[in-house]
């Protein structure tokens, strides 16, 4: 079992962690992560990351929703043109 000292800053006791043990936890330096206690025992664990979504401009958006749109319309108006052929309800 390995140790660690802990060093105090201002009124703070501070735990250092080696870069191994960094690389252990897929951590880096400002990442948060989740601690627990169990059986008097601290447990580490890399806080998930959430999924960084993309972003959007409105003007990439718009031209693709235009092509999409076009698209169903064609397609409404052959549905709009063509004769009912069962019992639908109009």
């Amino acid at each position: 079992m390995s140790t660690l000292e802990l060093r105090q800053i201002d009124d703070a006791g501070v735990l250092i962690l080696p870069k191994a043990l960094l690389e252990q936890l897929n951590a880096k330096p400002g990442d948060p992560l989740n601690y627990s206690f169990e059986d008097g025992k601290l447990i580490l664990e890399q806080k998930r990351k959430l999924r960084k979504l993309p972003k959007y401009d409105l003007t990439e958006l718009l031209p693709e929703h235009k092509q999409v749109m076009d698209c169903l319309e064609a397609e409404y108006q052959t549905w709009d043109e063509q004769k009912p052929k069962g019992t639908e309800m109009l």
